[in-house]
């Protein structure tokens, strides 16, 4: 039976997708090819939530302990075995499930600055078409009663950027040693800092240099739904230049292709004044929780 001895634990829109993607290069590191369908979130469950397009994301959910085992079957020698979900930093019971299986595992989180975290996460649903809001601020507004009615995690902007209590349920089950936090900023302004800190708490070589010119899950305003939605669906014209194109290539074209047809929307400042004020308290709470200063995320 192998199951992982690291897990990324979120948070979401902070660098997740792009992290496992970078672990992934390392020799040493087995990483689900992927994000699971987040176990320790789902476990014995049968997600149902009522959000537009929930049921995208429900039907992935592997809440089964011998199927997630199934996943770690490619697992060949390597030292540092894991699994990305970026829900688990998250969800109220995730914590404590994680720790009945897997008491000793190592735990990784990446945090960004909570407002643009929030803004980000609502452009990805516009980027998606799933968004039914024309607005952020209608958005929040509506996010009460969106968790009320049991709308998928993707849909709780500002409730998961207050990070304290999050990860606090962490620190009050495993060992501080156990825990390693980064900063979206780091992975942005000091990748090779960043990764050699990683590599080290996961034991692995820490001299080995990810190609991290990729950036991932990049949020935006289509400029054309059309192109957005052949980009991101199969068809004929993309599998045929599969067949010819190696796979780096691909990734690399497709993800530039992308990023130029979209556009990034500034966040009002008037809405991100009213956001630093509502976040003020659980950033001062986690920069003492984390040791790190995080005085810049209030300016």
């Amino acid at each position: 039976m192998t199951l992982p001895n690291f897990l990324v634990i979120g948070a979401a829109k902070s660098g997740t997708t792009s992290l496992h993607r970078y672990l992934s290069q390392h020799p040493e590191i087995y990483v689900v090819p992927g994000k699971l369908g987040c176990f320790f979130a789902f476990e014995g469950q049968t997600p149902a939530h009522k959000g537009p397009a929930d049921w995208k994301m429900d039907r992935l959910a592997v809440t089964d302990l011998a199927a997630y085992e199934a996943h770690f079957d490619g697992v060949d020698g390597e030292k540092a075995i894991g699994e990305v979900c970026a829900a688990y930093i998250y969800h109220p019971t995730a914590a404590e499930r994680i720790r009945c299986h897997l008491p000793d595992v190592k735990l990784v989180a990446i945090l960004r600055d909570p407002v643009d975290r929030a803004y980000s996460n609502y452009m990805h649903k516009v980027r998606d078409g799933e968004e039914p809001l024309k607005s952020f601020a209608d958005a929040i507004d509506a996010e009460p009663r969106r968790i009320r009615e049991d709308w998928r995690y993707n849909w709780h902007y500002l409730s998961r950027s207050k990070y304290f209590d999050q990860l606090r349920r962490f620190y009050g089950l495993f060992a501080k040693e156990q825990i390693q936090v980064h900063l979206f900023d780091d992975l942005c302004s000091r990748p090779h800092k960043l990764f050699r800190d990683l590599f080290g708490f996961l034991d692995v070589n820490e001299d080995f240099q990810p190609d991290t010119s990729i950036r991932y899950q990049v949020t935006g305003v289509p400029h054309s739904r059309a192109f957005a939605n052949f980009i991101r669906q199969p068809s004929i014209v993309k599998t045929a230049y599969r067949s010819v194109m190696p796979a780096r290539y691909r990734q690399r074209l497709t993800k530039s292709l992308e990023a130029l047809n979209l556009r990034k929307p500034s966040l009002p400042d008037p809405i991100r004044q009213e956001l630093l004020a509502v976040f003020r308290d659980d950033v001062l709470r986690l920069q003492d929780l984390i040791g790190r200063d995080l005085s810049r995320w209030l300016r």
